[in-house]
């Protein structure tokens, strides 16, 4: 895919980051009645460290015959590092990351740093900066109402929503405003979602597959995608109630093509959907029951839906139910998603929302079921997380099973599954349907 000459945003977040940490320590005459920092006891500073040495052990099925043996075993290895500096109002957090199968042959900051930021606590709440991600939502995995939510889907998916997420540089505001807190944060460029344009991880159609690696694709890091987003909550008896607003970008990339009348020469360009966001979210909690739901209301800037390269306005919801077993850590929950597309023309195969719908249908839903049981003194931990599309009766299966031999020695076993349970249309694993993969791996935890 051809991309133009990427702005350099890692320089901006470490000029914004070092100036918070250079404003936590500068004088702050005239301000204090402003800015003053929480009452927080006698300065200190500490600097603590922790992370991770392993590797992993992958096997997985031949994507055309299915067979395990037809592949060979990739070995990766990888290091993980956490680092975090705090004073009596300050705090700084980086997390980074070396995973030999994530770094390509140019490895990006994004790949490395999952999280750099500074953190200054007020009596008011905190401002923070930096590389980050951020998750909005109480249903709780999948989400409806999460502005910020670009994954990196090149090697498929997980039972993680939260891993996939690409970091980027944001600055946010979190405030005590009486009984509510407000959440305010700025991004001053867009990161789309990532997707392999070929091979066993391909989700682009075959049809548009040509057009995708040829199209032209725009510079999304510049202040032209700058995006910000809101959300105030609050309770209500024992109920947590919250309200979003967000004017952000659809994270999936749609497809302009364009046709010569000269030559019928076919070219595409990549096209982002601006749009704002309407949500709101609550949650309840009864002993060891709890119940969440979110709904959200996405207006696109192509909202009567004629421009065939541009999403369309949707609406959509998730409720979500868990349950802890007394006594126990064991948890089961179950989450539906439901989602509406508003003026789907289902007859244009080249429309964005028709590709990404099952069947050309206007409404579609999903099950997303997990079961985690902790065993020995919770030293072992059994899961099986997944996810199963009703209408074209697809799914993904994702157990795993991870020993803490001790405290600094952990070891682990994990698999995906992807397949339907009987005949249907395509769905959103169609393109991974008999991808399986099982990982072994080995840490030690310092």
């Amino acid at each position: 895919m051809k991309t133009h000459k990427a702005a350099r945003p890692g320089r901006l977040a470490i000029a914004i980051t070092l100036g918070l940490v250079v404003a936590a320590h500068a004088p702050a005459e005239g301000f204090t009645d402003i800015f003053e920092p929480a009452d927080t006891g006698p300065e200190r500073s500490a600097i603590t460290f922790s992370g991770a040495v392993g590797a992993t052990a992958r096997i997985e099925t031949d994507a055309d015959t299915e067979r395990w043996q037809d592949v060979a075993t990739a070995f990766f290895p990888y290091a993980d590092l956490s680092v975090r500096w705090d004073s009596a109002a300050t705090e700084a957090l980086a997390d980074l990351t070396v995973d030999a199968e994530e770094l390509g042959a140019a490895p990006t900051w994004e790949e490395v740093i999952r999280r750099a930021v500074v953190r200054r606590y007020l009596g008011w709440g905190r401002i923070e900066a930096g590389v980050t991600t951020t998750e909005w939502g109480t249903a709780d995995g999948v989400h409806a109402v999460d502005p910020f939510s670009a994954r990196d889907l090149r090697t498929g998916v997980i039972d993680d929503p939260a891993a996939m997420k690409i970091p980027q540089f944001m600055a946010a505001l979190h405030a005590r405003l009486g009984p509510a807190t407000l959440d305010a944060v700025w991004a001053p460029y867009f990161e789309p979602d990532r997707v392999a344009a070929e091979g066993r991880w391909s989700a682009i159609p075959e049809e548009h597959a040509a057009l995708f690696d040829d199209a032209d694709q725009p510079d999304t890091r510049t202040i032209d995608y700058g995006q910000i987003a809101g959300r105030l909550r609050s309770t209500l008896g024992a109920a947590d109630l919250g309200l979003i607003y967000a004017y952000v970008f659809h994270p999936a990339p749609g497809l302009l093509v364009e046709v010569d009348p000269a030559t019928f020469e076919t070219t595409g360009s990549i096209r982002y959907t601006r749009f704002h966001l309407y949500g709101a979210e609550a949650a309840i909690a009864a002993g060891p029951v709890r119940l969440a739901v979110e709904a959200a209301y996405r207006h696109s800037e192509d909202a009567d839906g004629t421009d065939p390269s541009r999403y369309n306005s949707t609406v959509s919801a998730v409720v979500g139910a868990d349950l802890t077993v007394p006594g126990t850590d064991a948890f089961a929950g179950m989450q539906w998603e439901g989602r509406y597309v508003f003026f789907l023309d289902a007859d244009d195969p080249f429309d964005v929302n028709v590709a990404q719908s099952v069947d050309g249908a206007a409404f579609s839903q999903s099950l997303y079921p997990v079961v985690e049981v902790p065993l020995f003194r919770d030293r072992v931990t059994a899961r099986v997380g997944g996810a199963f599309q009703v209408e074209s009766r697809e799914f993904a299966v994702f157990p795993s099973l991870r020993w803490d031999v001790d405290d600094a020695f952990s070891v682990s076993a994990t698999s995906r599954h992807f397949g339907e349970a009987a005949d249907g249309p395509d769905g959103p694993f169609s393109a991974w349907s008999g991808n399986h993969g099982i990982e072994i791996s080995a840490a030690y935890l310092f």
